[in-house]
């Protein structure tokens, strides 16, 4: 199985571990995809709007990730555009969950493939994001400038003295130095791609070219 291959050598090197759900057949069990692997597992469940595969419903698409909460997986991500009515479905499993002494936290996503927002409405998102119950604020915005990089460095710096943790970069080729600078500035986890070949985003950092040039900057 070539997940259980990819999900092993990833396992070696990194810490945490994302693994999309959406092209994958519903017949795979929540358990067995958890089990690939001994480090915490991100489940993403992305739909064509999020440039992922899923095909069924929103509904279908919550209940799927509502699955994997009640499975015991560590981190789900979801759209911040999703209904509260859906939303309810995750919050409602996640509640079961640590009632047994265990939590999954859940990550609201937004993404933004066309370009970078002001400061302002980055941190309406966020805001917004925690009041309706987000553990995590995952933000990621297109690049249409350098400059565009410390708009999303100024929201980290800023989140973090909030106290509201938060995933952030830029996506394209110029916002490759908010993908380094990141963690720097406060941001919860920082993505980079196993190899060239299995890259999720524009601009996105393999882990040799990220320790390589993390190394060389002393980052």
């Amino acid at each position: 199985m070539e997940l259980r291959r990819m999900t092993r050598k990833a396992a070696k090197r990194a810490d945490i571990l994302e693994i999309w759900v959406d092209s994958m057949p519903a017949k795979i069990s929540p358990e067995e995809i958890l089990g690939l692997a001994d480090k915490p597992l991100i489940i993403v469940n992305k739909s064509k709007k999020e440039k992922g595969d899923f095909r069924g419903t929103e509904e279908e698409r919550i209940i799927r990730l509502a699955e994997f909460v009640r499975a015991g997986a560590d981190f789900v991500d979801v759209s911040a555009e999703t209904p509260p009515s859906l939303l309810k479905m995750l919050f409602e499993a996640e509640h079961r969950r640590k009632s047994s002494g265990k939590s999954t936290k859940i990550i609201f996503s937004h993404h933004d493939f066309k370009k970078t927002p002001a400061p302002a409405e980055l941190k309406k998102l966020r805001d917004k994001a925690f009041r309706a119950g987000a553990h995590l604020f995952k933000l990621a915005t297109f690049a249409r400038s350098y400059e565009d990089n410390l708009s999303i460095l100024q929201f980290l710096a800023d989140s973090r003295r909030a106290g509201k943790p938060c995933i952030a970069h830029c996506m394209g080729e110029k916002g490759r130095v908010s993908r380094l600078l990141a963690p720097i500035f406060g941001s919860y986890i920082i993505f980079v791609a196993l190899d060239s070949h299995n890259a999720t985003a524009p601009g996105q950092l393999t882990l040799d070219e990220y320790k390589k040039i993390s190394s060389l900057l002393k980052l």
